[in-house]
């Protein structure tokens, strides 16, 4: 009788041990294609910009944005240190933000030379669902917000 009972015992516990490998595996940051589908866009606040750093999801492109204060001389825009690139070579620009008709957009020297314009899907404590200017959905990890921004879902 008690081996059977630690039988049963260890085969729930295999079971346990599974269920929560398979859950480990399947990371939270992750949409289902048919929920991204429903995100509608919303505009950039400066309360989501500031004091905002995040990290590109992505198994091969290396992003990782820290968006500074808005900067007092020049009105409407910010400072943006970056590492990007791949992760075999990457560089470390700095780089100036501001928002665009509700889209946020990282330029260096001139406003014309735009680096990336994303417009705002989703953003929650853990994560950053954009749509960049070429349609393309990008992911980030949302590692710090210095500030307590509104969480859009």
């Amino acid at each position: 009788m008690p081996y059977q009972i630690l039988k049963k015992t260890l085969h729930h516990l295999v079971l346990v041990v599974g269920l929560l490998s398979i859950t480990a595996c399947t990371s939270p940051l992750q949409i289902k294609p048919e929920d991204e589908a429903k995100l509608q866009s919303q505009p950039w606040e400066i309360a989501h910009v500031e004091g905002l750093q995040v990290d590109l999801i992505d198994p091969i492109r290396l992003q990782w944005m820290s968006f500074g204060m808005m900067n007092s001389t020049q009105k409407g825009v910010g400072y943006v240190s970056m590492t990007c690139g791949t992760k075999v070579c990457f560089t470390f620009p700095a780089r100036l933000w501001k928002i665009d008709n509700g889209k946020l957009v990282v330029f260096k020297d001139g406003a014309s030379h735009e680096i990336e314009r994303l417009e705002l899907l989703s953003l929650t404590k853990t994560l950053l669902i954009a749509r960049r200017s070429t349609g393309q959905i990008v992911r980030y990890k949302v590692q710090h917000h210095g500030k307590l921004a509104p969480v859009i879902i």
